[in-house]
């Protein structure tokens, strides 16, 4: 799966964490993972694949295991809410683009 620009960066920043560092297409910050009190950035995240390591705690996965981590969850129940958030996502955006383009249509 790729993930849009600055798309995992956002995930992160929703989950509180600050720091975020760049090197090429990973972002590096401290582990925000439950049970792991990180001081050092020791977290990887890929900004187009999603997959991640934590240097620190040891551990990795990709975008869903990150979330089923972060939220408690199970990996189907993760990626299943991505799907909803993506789909209510898309379809705001082909909405919101018709409304312009219909109101374009009539000036």
């Amino acid at each position: 799966m790729q993930f849009q620009k600055g798309f995992i960066r956002k995930v992160l920043e929703d989950y509180g964490v600050e720091k975020i560092g760049s090197s090429g297409s990973n972002l590096t910050c401290c582990c925000p993972l439950p049970n792991h009190k990180d001081h050092t950035p020791s977290f990887s995240i890929n900004e187009n694949t999603g997959l991640w390591l934590c240097f620190g705690c040891g551990r990795k996965g990709n975008y869903y295991h990150f979330i089923s981590a972060m939220e408690g969850i199970s990996y189907q129940e993760a990626q299943d809410n991505f799907r909803s958030v993506y789909t209510q996502h898309y379809y705001n955006h082909l909405i919101t683009d018709s409304v312009d383009s219909l109101e374009r249509a009539e000036q």
